[in-house]
Parts: structure tokens; C-alpha cells; sequence
């Protein structure tokens, strides 16, 4: 499972779930928060280029990461 969470509300804004813990379900994730909230802030488990890519079209910046 990812998900993005909104920092200042501590929130989940939307998450996205699949077998395999990789960019593209990280991706689907941030998509899922940019069709439901606007901007929102973002978290992965990973920081590949594609996803940090992603972060800087849609003006966003990731959080920390950490595995949990």
C-alpha cells in the first residue's frame, strides 16, 4: 500500500494498493490524491527519478521517507 498524506491534517488523502511495492503504485497513489484534493503532499517508500519527476510537475515536494 501507498499513501499520501496531507502534513498539516496528518491525514491520508487517497492510497493506492498492489502486490508489488514499486514507482508505479506510488504514481497511482499521487494521482489518485491530485484527481481527489488539488495539491496535497506526498510519500512513498521510494524516491525513484519518474516519481520525484512527478512531484515537480504537480508543484509538490516529498516528505520524509522512512520504511514502517
Amino acid at each position: 500500500m501507498a499513501a499520501v498524506i496531507n502534513l498539516f491534517s496528518r491525514r491520508i488523502v487517497r492510497h493506492a494498493m498492489s502486490e508489488s511495492n514499486d514507482t508505479s503504485l506510488a504514481l497511482r497513489a499521487l494521482n489518485n490524491a491530485k484527481t481527489a484534493r488539488g495539491r496535497s503532499d506526498g510519500r512513498s517508500d521510494g524516491r525513484s527519478d519518474l516519481y520525484t519527476d512527478r512531484l515537480c510537475g504537480l508543484h509538490m515536494q516529498p516528505g520524509n521517507v522512512r520504511k514502517g
